[in-house]
């Protein structure tokens, strides 16, 4: 009797031996945190990633350590380029953050295409907790350590950059703008790529060529927000038009949210179904391959 692992190495090896289409790696990125698992370690991390590299050419990260394990690392090994975080949640975990980031860059400098100090940490209501003296503070820190080998920026929401006025100043040190823009959370019955042709848009019209999508999703599951409603089709119609008809035209480096289902719940369940593999690494969605 053949068992069901067997027989699926069976089939497995039958399809490889008629031609299998591989993966499309495609040139932008993906957003990649590995606290799904019960415990992380390079192990699981160099799993995901290897699943990762078969469909994107880099990854961000809103830390520069998985626990004590350099991302950048991690990255490298995996052959990927990475967006690394300094992730601000944690004030007394920041130097530490950077330490890694400037070890990171030295070692690998090939790999970081760009590194973000603190992402949506900007106070704006109840979004965030830094001034914007402070978060430029910490981007000249950075800046100083990594001496022009990578760009170094800020990630904020479409929100602050557009209608916050300390953004600016943010802008004006950084080296790059990154910019989350949620079509999900945008009223309106627009199809989700339009909502997010038109805030790039008025981004670059004030930032010019330093703006960089940073985050943008569709969930599968969840609440609906007004006329929004989480579906499998609308996020497999949405992520295609942000690879074929928005991210291959002309734009810079840009970051799809995120690749694996999340199990942190902290707030609505459509948080954590934005992945475009469920949290065993299985697709949500079909993935392009190659023709």
């Amino acid at each position: 009797m053949v068992s069901s692992l067997n027989l699926a190495v069976l089939v497995a090896a039958s399809t490889l031996a008629v031609g299998i289409a591989k993966p499309l790696q495609l040139s932008s990125g993906i957003f990649y945190d590995p606290a799904r698992h019960s415990q992380v370690n390079t192990t699981v991390i160099a799993e995901d990633l290897s699943l990762v590299a078969q469909h994107f050419s880099s990854i961000r990260t809103y830390s520069a350590k998985f626990n004590d394990i350099s991302a950048i690392a991690m990255a490298a090994s995996a052959n990927l380029r990475i967006a690394v975080g300094v992730s601000m949640g944690v004030p007394w975990f920041i130097d530490s953050e950077i330490q890694a980031v400037c070890d990171g860059v030295a070692q690998y400098p090939q790999t970081v295409e760009a590194v973000y100090v603190g992402s949506e940490s900007l106070k704006n209501g109840d979004i965030g907790m830094y001034t914007a003296d402070q978060i430029i503070g910490y981007i000249n820190e950075v800046k100083k350590c990594v001496k022009g080998k990578v760009p170094v920026g800020s990630i904020l929401r479409v929100n602050e950059w557009l209608h916050v006025y300390t953004a600016d100043a943010i802008a004006k040190a950084s080296d790059l703008v990154g910019c989350n823009i949620y079509p999900f959370f945008t009223p309106g019955t627009e199809p989700p790529i339009k909502k997010l042709e038109s805030q790039w848009g008025e981004m670059v019209k004030k930032f010019g060529d330093k703006v960089r999508l940073t985050k943008t999703d569709w969930p599968h599951m969840g609440e609906k927000v007004d006329d929004n409603v989480p579906s499998k089709n609308t996020m497999q119609q949405y992520f295609d038009d942000y690879r074929t008809t928005w991210s291959s035209y002309g734009k810079n480096q840009s970051y799809y949210f995120r690749a694996f289902d999340s199990t942190e719940i902290s707030g609505a369940r459509y948080e954590i179904f934005t992945g475009l593999f469920d949290i065993n690494g299985v697709p949500n969605i079909q993935l392009p391959i190659t023709p």
